[in-house]
């Protein structure tokens, strides 16, 4: 289901068709062309001299928040080139369904969605070359648009038709969304917007389509790349196919003043031999033999000719299975490999380590990680895209994780239901810490920063939920529509527990577990990681010294009420809330006690802190749930 590029767009740069996989999604494209699905069109005659563009917008057939997107290109009433994208707006998604729907549209869509944006649809600033949370942060919402296709004629290139008419639609999509020209026909009952804040492109030929003369590929890409370029589009990361633009870089360029832009790219690793193919297979069925057998196989390799180091042995066999430092000393010994060489993405055997941290048991990968820094290996080692091996673990952590809710199963890597596959992943993740950041987490889980948000919520929330408590005239139970939406946090209770009609104490029981929550986190003399063994013996402690009444919890509990659904929406406000809403909102950009703590590599990483506070991934359910008003 992956799109490629034609190699007609090595001439106009911008020009892409369809792989034979793609035909069954034709069909869907064909369909979505009837009169039910129309959304909004307009038509620019003479938009450059003798060519008029005409561009649409249509329902998706599938997905309630997504627009095909469509541009025709034609001269003198006949149609020359065409655009085909697909708008995603991230304002009306469900939550979580980002990476389902880019994972059901195509293979491309879905690399593109995974690299840039969370399952939630928000921009991974940090994983983008250009982008600042702070500066760009609206780039996490609105449209999500992917350009998948631009064609033009043979005989119509070499007259910037493609990026012309690339630039009018982006331009186009933009403005309708305010004063609308009465030329603009709209589908009344529309919801969805065609505003679009980020737009991205996958710039890579198929082999197939180019001509098989050395390095073709690379001029073709390079021409393409440039064209793009010219629009504002940047490369995403050192060595990436996938390139973005942001509205207000959005200009045309002369082909004079990108004509020296530097693209980076990856090397490429040197052929290897026979005998160096030979080491790879050893390792590939690697099975730990005694060491004097090992050490023996390993000397009938080089002398066959084996090149050690051009073949990164190191990496293979840590990332096959051999973790003990006297196995890994035999193959430094020779003085040809270095603990700390690299390949060509820069990555130590540490780094190789790190990526496969759900193919090995998690027993074996903290001896290797142990072996490794014990042999010299530097945790601070930073590949070409800028990532320790530590930064290289969370996002490969992040990508399975992704990767697994796309398709609705909440586990890790290849793990069985009842394995906590999580845990390993964690734990290679502190061996991988320096220590004085080992030494600055709390708990041995929490960062300064993200002890910081957890506790400015716990705080806030427990006192506007007492503030806001609703008043139940005659200790009737309540319905949704007399300000129980109001309720702190009570969105995070499922709706099978909530029921239509709320009642006095259920409420109040809520409202002290989120006090316990508070407590355990927040007490000065003993503050613990509110767990939810640690919030229910706060609990108890607060029903026996009469801070809470013990009807009011034995009612929620009673009537399925869970700690764990206080602790599902205080780590959801700390990691997505506190930056997107009171940080830009309350504190304008700078809230002087939270920028004085020091950073810490696993700032972001909340998936981490989830899984000490609830479990596994999937034991419970994330919230918010719908609450009608």
């Amino acid at each position: 289901r992956k799109r490629k590029l034609s190699p007609s767009a090595a001439d106009e740069d911008t020009t892409a068709e369809d792989c034979p996989e793609e035909q069954e999604k034709k069909g869907d494209i064909e369909d979505s062309n009837s009169e039910d699905s129309f959304f909004a069109e307009t038509f620019i005659c003479d938009a450059i001299p003798g060519y008029d563009f005409l561009f649409t917008l249509r329902k998706h057939l599938e997905f309630d928040e997504a627009l095909r997107v469509g541009a025709v290109i034609k001269h003198h009433g006949v149609d020359v080139g065409s655009l085909e994208g697909l708008l995603i707006d991230r304002n009306v998604r469900p939550c979580s369904r980002f990476h389902s729907l880019c994972d059901a549209e195509s293979c491309e869509l879905d690399g593109l969605g995974m690299l840039f944006c969370n399952a939630d649809g928000t921009v991974r600033h940090a994983d983008i070359d250009g982008l600042d949370f702070i500066k760009h942060n609206a780039a996490s919402y609105a449209g999500f648009l992917h350009i998948e296709m631009v064609r033009v004629d043979p005989e119509h290139r070499h007259k910037d038709l493609g990026i012309q008419s690339t630039k009018a639609l982006l331009e186009w999509l933009n403005a309708r969304d305010g004063t609308v020209p009465a030329t603009h026909r709209i589908h009344s009952s529309a919801e969805i917007r065609s505003h679009w804040t980020l737009a991205v492109i996958h710039t890579e030929f198929c082999d197939s389509d180019l001509p098989a003369e050395a390095g073709a590929k690379e001029v073709a890409t390079r021409k393409m790349m440039l064209q793009f370029a010219r629009l504002g589009f940047k490369q995403a990361q050192f060595g990436s196919s996938m390139w973005y633009l942001l509205p207000d870089r959005l200009e045309l360029k002369s082909k004079l003043s990108i004509e020296t832009l530097q693209i980076s790219k990856i090397a490429e690793d040197p052929p290897l031999t026979e005998a160096d193919k030979a080491v790879v297979k050893y390792f590939e069925s690697f099975k730990e033999d005694p060491l004097e057998q090992f050490e023996s196989e390993i000397r009938e390799l080089v002398s066959a000719g084996a090149n050690l180091k051009r073949v990164s042995a190191l990496h293979w066999a840590v990332c096959n299975g051999a973790h003990a430092q006297p196995y890994l000393e035999v193959l430094l010994r020779g003085g040809e490999l270095d603990v700390n060489g690299a390949d060509s993405f820069g990555n130590t055997a540490l780094h190789a380590l790190a990526t496969c941290v759900f193919k090995l048991n998690g027993a074996i990968m903290q001896e290797a990680a142990t072996s490794l820094i014990a042999l010299g290996a530097r945790r601070d080692a930073k590949n070409v895209f800028g990532n320790t091996p530590l930064l290289a673990l969370l996002r490969e952590m992040r990508r399975n994780g992704d990767r697994f809710a796309a398709m609705g199963r909440w586990r890790f890597g290849n793990a069985v239901d009842d394995v906590d596959a999580e845990k390993d992943a964690y734990d290679l993740a502190l061996a991988l810490l320096m220590p004085d950041e080992r030494a600055a987490l709390f708990e041995s889980v929490l960062t300064p920063r993200q002890r910081f948000r957890l506790v400015w919520y716990a705080e806030t929330q427990s006192d506007e939920l007492r503030l806001n408590m609703p008043k139940f005239p005659n200790g009737r139970p309540l319905p949704w529509d007399q300000r129980m939406y109001q309720v702190v946090y009570f969105e995070h209770i499922p709706p099978a527990v909530r029921t239509e009609k709320v009642s006095k104490r259920f409420v109040h029981g809520w409202s002290a577990v989120v006090d316990a929550v508070c407590a355990t986190l927040c007490t000065a003399s003993h503050p613990q990681l509110p767990t939810p063994e640690a919030v229910m013996k706060v609990l108890d402690e607060m029903v026996k010294s009469g801070q809470a009444d013990e009807r009011d919890t034995k009612c929620f509990f009673k009537n399925g009420g869970r700690i764990e659904f206080a602790l599902d929406a205080l780590e959801r406000s700390a990691r997505t809330t506190f930056l997107e809403v009171e940080y830009l909102e309350l504190f304008d950009g700078e809230c002087e006690e939270y920028d004085c703590l020091p950073t810490h590599p696993l700032d972001e990483c909340w998936d981490m802190v989830r899984h000490a506070l609830l479990g596994p991934r999937g034991r419970v359910e994330e919230g918010p749930w719908p609450i009608p008003k």
